[in-house]
């Protein structure tokens, strides 16, 4: 079950989170942040669809830095494997690339 892996906390600061992309354009509104504090939540662990874009995009924004960030390579994903591989590399010198099985 995945609030046994994840344990109760970590999953409620995913669910926001898949809350907060489901709601990028009005990001102003979201409570993402707040969610996250009240959580303790220091470490951001970012998967999804278009590597290229949303993923590599949210890792590095201004609202992640404030937290450790590291995108889970083997839970994303895009139109392409060179694409990719492509994206992953260029984000590697900003952002620590971890597999799903080492961290959750």
């Amino acid at each position: 079950m995945v609030a046994t892996a994840l344990g109760v906390g970590r999953l409620e600061a995913l669910l926001s989170t898949l809350s907060f992309i489901a709601t990028l354009p009005s990001r102003e509104k979201s409570t993402l942040e707040a969610t996250l504090a009240k959580l303790g939540v220091d470490e951001l662990l970012i998967c999804g669809m278009m590597t290229q874009n949303c993923v590599t995009h949210t890792a590095i924004s201004k609202s992640a830095e404030k937290y450790r960030v590291a995108i889970l390579s083997d839970c994303c994903t895009t139109v392409n494997e060179m694409l990719h591989l492509i994206a992953l590399h260029a984000v590697s010198t900003r952002v620590r690339l971890a597999e799903s099985g080492a961290v959750l």
